[in-house]
């Protein structure tokens, strides 16, 4: 009797290694590099089973499998766009289907947040805009600021955009914004962009300097004015 236990408890444990086999070749089990996205970012979806994956197309994302490679691996990607939305964010539902096999499926959920450029004083304090709710600064002439990267949905200044869950020797975990200052060189001195901030002494005594900040295909640009 003890020895037909032990056979179906083996027998048993045969069946759940095999069920979970299964589930891991036929589900398309994938994972976002972050829940939280920024308008105009793209983001990898890194691939887990070797299945060939199928993305349902979803308001406001548009994805860019390799189509030469089929399975797991980071070949997979997904470029929020949620410009035309009224929010200041969207929770995007990213699905995956097996496309060999459409009855599994896999999902997750991503928050995607618009931005803005703020700008902080050299003690980093934020900078209120000369009229609320505008794209005008004041900064003080001979001073450093620093114009920042910010989320107006979790109130702080965005310290990574993050483009990689995995980080790989030849492909970096984070992305940055592509600045551009207007007159930068003839208004302002010790200029230093970064990945989500750009910071300078205003040398200017009149003439507004803009700056502009783009990701991917969206932009932002605020103006900043000189005071004494």
């Amino acid at each position: 009797m003890k020895k037909s236990i032990t056979i179906l408890t083996a027998a048993a444990a045969l069946m759940l290694s095999a069920s979970s086999c299964e589930m891991l070749v036929t589900e398309p089990i994938f994972a976002p590099a972050s829940s939280v996205a920024y308008n105009g970012q793209t983001m990898v979806l890194t691939r887990v089973a070797l299945v060939d994956y199928l993305w349902e197309d979803a308001k406001y994302c548009t994805f860019a499998p390799n189509p030469t490679v089929n399975g797991g691996g980071e070949e997979a990607t997904v470029t929020f766009d949620i410009s035309a939305s009224t929010k200041e964010s969207e929770e995007i539902t990213i699905k995956a289907f097996n496309n060999e096999d459409p009855e599994h499926s896999s999902e997750q959920v991503v928050s995607v947040h618009k931005w803005e450029l703020t700008v902080v004083d050299e003690s980093g304090v934020f900078i209120e805009p000369t009229i609320p709710g505008s794209k005008q600064f004041s900064v003080t002439r001979g001073s450093k600021a620093t114009v920042v990267m910010y989320d107006p949905v979790l109130g702080t200044a965005v310290e990574n955009i993050v483009i990689r869950g995995i980080e790989k020797k030849d492909k970096p975990m984070y992305g940055e914004l592509e600045w551009e200052s207007s007159r930068m060189s003839a208004l302002a001195t010790d200029y230093e962009p970064a990945a989500t901030s750009a910071s300078f002494v205003l040398t200017s005594s009149s003439t507004t300097l803009f700056v502009k900040a783009t990701l991917g295909n969206v932009a932002y640009e605020i103006s900043i004015n000189p005071k004494n």
